[in-house]
Parts: C-alpha cells; structure tokens; sequence
C-alpha cells in the first residue's frame, strides 16, 4: 500500500513537471517565433523545468523564512533534486533520491515552547504566502517589459516568457498549497492551518508533540 502511495507521489510530481514544462514550451513558441528559433525544444523544455523547480524552491524557502523569524529552528530543505540540511551547525548539501519528496520539503524544529500554536501557523503560511509574492512579482516584471522587449532579440523574449511561466506556476502553487487537502500522509498547508486554528484535543497533541521534538 506504502509502495502504491509513493508511485502515485512521484508519478504525480512527474506529471506536474512534465504539464509545466509543456505549458512553458507552448508559452514560448506562441509568445514570440524569434525565442523558438533561438531556443530548440529541448533547452526551452530544460528551461521551463529549472523554472518550475525555482518555483518549489521558493516556496519551501518561504516556509524555513517564516519558521526563522517565529521561533523555529531550520533543519532540512528538499526541492526537486536538491536536499539541505543541517546538523550541528553546519549545512550539507546533497542529492535528493527520494522522487516522493522531490516535490518540496521543509522541516523545522521549535525553539521554545511558549505560543507555539501560533508560531506554527506563520510557518505554515510561509510558503504559500511566498509562493504568491514571487508570482505576482514575476507577473508585474512581466508586465512592465512585455511590450519594452516584443520583436526583440530572441533570448529577451525568452526571458519575458519564463516570467510569464514562473508567475503562473508560483501562483498556481500557492493557491493549491493553501486548499484544505491530504496527499500520501501529508497535509496541505492550508489543511495544517486549519488543524491548528481547532481547539480539540487532537491538536493539542500535535502542538505538544512539536513541543517534545523542540525540547
């Protein structure tokens, strides 16, 4: 059953990889001829995944940024195949293999135990608050140099095209992030908010048991 759930994890992750990078490629080849000649398929398929990638990274960046400033100490970061963590003091950077995970990781462990309800609510809010700042950034740089750089050179309008791609992925991230769901053990961000904003006595035991990881 753990083996069926991790193939759907990762065929899952692949095919999202896969629908983002096709949309990319079809933004480009639609946005501007000159970006489809200068850029074959398979370095504006590359480009499109490294974007998407960039997008996963960001949100997972958003997260150990929230935990920081709240109290939290960060342990480990996965996004596609890059993993770091840290461990006495000191961060490592290594290959993630694990394709169940490739699809975005944030771990932090609490430093204190006073308010930590909340502290976690503004971890968990992190990322998709993140997710969406970067994608309304994109969308406005996008915006603002669309027309500037239209008819030009075809490496500008490749970019202005990514920035189009990135803004609707980080978007489309942080808005799917934040929907009240559970995929193979894990729950959204949106779903882990709404956990602890209950008071029953399952949360209490989540909030105490992240108390007895932090001590």
């Amino acid at each position: 059953m753990k083996q069926r759930s991790t193939r759907r994890q990762a065929a899952a992750l692949i095919g999202g990889a896969l629908v983002g990078a096709v949309i990319g490629v079809a933004l480009a080849r639609a946005s501007d001829g000159a970006a489809g000649r200068l850029m074959p398929m398979p370095a504006s398929l590359l480009l499109a995944l490294f974007v998407y990638l960039l997008c996963i990274l960001i949100h997972e960046i958003g997260h150990l940024a929230a935990g920081a400033l709240a109290g939290f100490r960060p342990l480990l970061l996965i996004a596609g195949p890059l993993r770091l963590e840290r461990s006495n003091g000191r961060t490592a950077a290594s290959l993630n293999r694990s394709v169940s995970l490739a699809g975005g990781l944030a771990i932090c462990t609490p430093v204190g135990v006073h308010d930590l309800r909340r502290r976690t609510m503004v971890m968990a809010a992190g990322g998709p608050l993140a997710s969406l700042v970067f994608g309304v950034q994109c969308l406005a740089i996008w915006m603002a140099v669309s027309q500037a750089i239209a008819g030009g050179p075809g490496a500008a309008s490749a970019v202005s095209v990514m920035l189009l791609f990135g803004g609707v992925v980080s978007l489309g991230i942080g808005m799917l992030t934040l929907l009240p769901m559970r995929a193979g053990g894990f729950y959204s961000d949106g779903a882990r908010i709404l956990r602890l904003m209950r008071q029953d006595e399952e949360t209490e035991r989540e909030v105490a048991l992240m108390a007895l990881t932090g001590l």
